[in-house]
């Protein structure tokens, strides 16, 4: 995740192929991205619990 981000965020700061963005929207498409990540991967873990606890994770084979 953290090489994408660079990668997309080295593209908008240079301008290639598109309208180059400042630091500003930078810096907030990155807290973006971190708030997101802090809110969404603790409910990812629960689903994937209550999954394994009913037998529908992934990997899981039912006979």
């Amino acid at each position: 995740m953290i090489g994408t981000q660079t990668l997309a965020t080295a593209i908008a700061l240079t301008g290639f192929l598109m309208q180059p963005i400042g630091w500003n929207l930078a810096g907030l498409a990155w807290g973006w991205a971190f708030t997101e990540f802090l809110l969404l991967d603790p409910l990812k873990l629960l689903a994937y619990r209550v999954l394994e606890r009913h037998g529908k994770a992934a990997g899981t084979v039912s006979a």
